[in-house]
């Protein structure tokens, strides 16, 4: 639901890109904790490994992107 509510703005969309990578340490921990279940496997927690570092590495692209979409558009505004 917040992905579509943020897809027409590329910085909000990536806020919420890398807010939902950083879900699955909460929701394994939680596992952990209150369920008392173990540690996931080891191919799991390379899976989650990779999961989380491809959103934050799109959400940081995405956030670089638009940061110079604007600062063009500001040079050209100011000229």
């Amino acid at each position: 639901m917040a992905t579509d509510l943020a897809r027409h703005n590329q910085s909000r969309l990536a806020s919420v890109e890398a807010t939902q990578s950083t879900e699955i340490l909460f929701v394994v921990a939680g596992e952990m904790l209150l369920l008392s279940l173990p540690l996931p496997a080891p191919i799991a927690l390379a899976g989650m490994g990779i999961i989380i570092i491809g959103l934050v590495a799109h959400s940081l692209h995405t956030v670089w992107e638009q940061r110079k979409i604007n600062m063009s558009t500001s040079h050209h505004i100011s000229s």
